[in-house]
């Protein structure tokens, strides 16, 4: 998975292998969203200000990336609230 941060107005590619992913999390709020990576040795990723839709089919692209190469189905837990969802 290729990620690309914008780090003082200028974008840096970062890899990171789908087995080396810990956690990986998608804040959606009423216009933007927080996504953050969360790697095996504690480094995270943290986009924030992400469109909606693109949150959201970045996390089903990854979830379809991993379900191909886990032992089980990886799931999605959702929690809504009244602003927005996790």
């Amino acid at each position: 998975m290729y990620i690309d941060e914008k780090i003082l107005g200028r974008y840096e590619l970062t890899a990171i292998p789908y087995e080396k992913l810990e956690q990986v999390y998608v804040k959606v709020g009423k216009l933007y969203s927080e996504f953050l990576i969360k790697k095996e040795d504690g480094n995270e990723i943290r986009l924030q200000r992400m469109d909606k839709e693109e949150a959201r089919k970045a996390i089903e692209s990854i979830r379809d990336a991993l379900n191909e190469i886990a032992v089980e189905p990886v799931s999605i837990e959702r929690k809504k609230h009244l602003m927005s969802e996790e």
